[in-house]
């Protein structure tokens, strides 16, 4: 049993009266909220616990008195956030004496208090996020207005914080645009847009401009070269990897992030083929020069280092039969796993600099069990069933290869894209 589960279950064992003796030395010693709390506690176990009611009923009025004096104290001292951090603390014991029949009055104006005192706390941190962002301080700015929400904000005040929310995304902004950092000015700017309703609403406005002006700023261009396919992988069927180009042309390469612009992969194989070079090995120099001459900031090569097809866990059981001719045949059933392994290098060629500037590879594995069946003879003269039939297809094993290529071609497709897109905008401000 863990600690904080036999503590629990020791407080459940808790009788009325040890509650009731244990509150009574708290109040001895001058801590009556504590002891109230204690009363209660014990009330909720004997609700006829007499001396119990009788010292709760006299303490309750002192504990809303206590809560009561330390909001007003600290509203004296203008810490209206403090002051309204105090009214949870008293409704639950409002709540919690009530539940055992118990009245603690805070007094008829306490609805109106309670207004007040969360008004005050409201303006005071609107205040705190607009000082602490003409300071710079974005982030605490944000954490002020997120707090508001424990304070029963109205309407006005909702509107209050969005707008708020709005300023400080557009300063922060606003700021990093001013020291270049053009992904984290749009990203803030983003976010403002998101709060204001969407691009093509009147508070977005601001927002979508600057973010415009970092994308003409800061968007670089990428271009991908055909796949390479080195000897280690020469089992890739073709179809593969022809499946694996148009995914990265249909899917991948359409879809490029915020600061990047794709280049069709067409013009560059123009380019290639036009340029006599050799699709199945470009060099650094190539594709520098290559690039210069389609006007591209990146281009990204890519090779298939290996491919490898196995079988895992292959269990072969006989079983008899009889033939056509009524004679006892064996065959064997044969399950197992099919593995594909397909390992994707990455080389990205910063045009400018007229250098490599990263190289990567990765892993993509597929797994699918199998089920087929082996005859040293012809599977037609064998007497089983149509299922039993189906495992002796030739095709079987083919289909399955198949389905685990399209699988692999996918996920490669879409992971070379993502590190492609990452290690470019990793040079970008």
């Amino acid at each position: 049993m863990s600690t904080l589960t036999l503590l629990t279950a020791l407080a459940a064992c808790t009788s009325a009266a040890e509650h009731f003796e244990a509150g009574a030395g708290l109040e001895a010693q001058g801590d009556i909220v504590r002891a109230a709390e204690r009363y209660i506690d014990a009330l909720d176990k004997d609700e006829n616990l007499v001396e119990a009611r009788e010292r709760l009923e006299e303490l309750a009025p002192q504990v809303v008195g206590l809560y009561l004096n330390r909001i007003e104290s600290a509203r004296e001292r203008e810490n209206f956030v403090p002051a309204a951090d105090v009214l949870p603390d008293l409704d639950d014991f409002i709540e919690d004496t009530r539940d055992v029949g118990v009245i603690a009055d805070p007094g008829p104006d306490y609805r109106s208090l309670r207004r007040t005192v969360h008004d005050e706390a409201i303006r005071e941190l609107l205040g705190t996020a607009a000082a602490d962002r003409r300071d710079g301080r974005f982030r605490e700015a944000l954490g002020a207005l997120e707090r508001i929400a424990r304070y029963e904000p109205r309407f006005a005040d909702d509107e209050a914080v969005r707008r708020s929310v709005i300023d400080t995304r557009m300063s922060w902004a606003r700021y990093e645009f001013d020291r270049g950092r053009l992904q984290a000015s749009f990203r803030q700017a983003g976010f403002a847009v998101t709060i204001a309703g969407g691009p093509q609403t009147t508070d977005a406005r601001a927002a979508v401009r600057l973010q415009e002006q970092a994308l003409e700023i800061g968007t670089v261009s990428l271009v991908g070269f055909p796949f390479v396919v080195d000897e280690d992988a020469a089992e890739l069927s073709y179809g593969a990897l022809t499946a694996l180009h148009d995914h990265l042309l249909l899917d991948v390469w359409r879809q490029p992030p915020p600061f990047v612009f794709v280049i069709d992969p067409a013009v560059a194989r123009a380019e290639i083929r036009d340029g006599r070079y050799d699709e199945g090995g470009i060099t650094t120099r190539e594709a520098v020069r290559i690039g210069r001459t389609i006007d591209t900031d990146f281009v990204v090569l890519g090779d298939i280092r290996s491919f490898a097809i196995t079988e895992s866990d292959v269990k072969s059981t006989p079983e008899t039969t009889r033939d056509r001719d009524g004679r006892t045949v064996t065959y064997h059933r044969v399950t197992g796993r099919l593995n594909l392994n397909l390992r994707v290098g990455l080389t990205l060629v910063d045009v400018g600099r007229g250098r490599v500037v990263e190289t990567s590879s990765f892993r993509v594995s597929r797994s699918e069990d199998f089920e087929r069946a082996s005859y040293s003879g012809d599977p037609d003269e064998l007497r089983v069933s149509r299922s039993v039939r189906n495992l002796f297809a030739p095709g079987r094993m083919a289909s399955l290869r198949r389905d685990l290529e399209d699988g692999v071609v996918e996920e490669a497709a879409r992971r070379f894209g993502q590190r492609a897109f990452r290690e470019v905008l990793a040079r970008v401000p």
